[in-house]
């Protein structure tokens, strides 16, 4: 399939990718599954669901914000490519290009 199918289809699902080994996201995404494991297992039981609750919210803070600047750098990128493509350069006169 091509890009424009899989885009059509919906079948890019990001959350489903691979986070590569040795990377930097990798590497943040280990360090906070160690400090969430370290804090849960300090805190008395009653306090566990706090920590899952702020744990929680901090997620889907993190999805919100991702699906936010995705759509603004995707508009960026459409607007990008609508230039390049057109002679309407949002309002730049380029006459003295022609």
């Amino acid at each position: 399939m091509s890009l424009f199918d899989d885009l059509y289809y919906g079948n890019i699902n990001i959350s489903e990718r691979e986070i590569e080994e040795g990377s930097d996201e990798k590497a943040a995404l280990e360090a906070a599954v160690a400090a969430e494991n370290a804090l849960s297992e300090q805190l008395p039981d009653n306090l566990k669901p706090m920590l899952t609750a702020l744990v929680s919210a901090h997620d889907l803070l993190l999805d919100a914000t991702s699906r936010s600047v995705f759509e603004i750098g995707f508009k960026y990128g459409m607007r990008f490519a609508v230039a390049g493509l057109t002679d309407d350069k949002n309002g730049v006169d380029n006459s003295e290009d022609e």
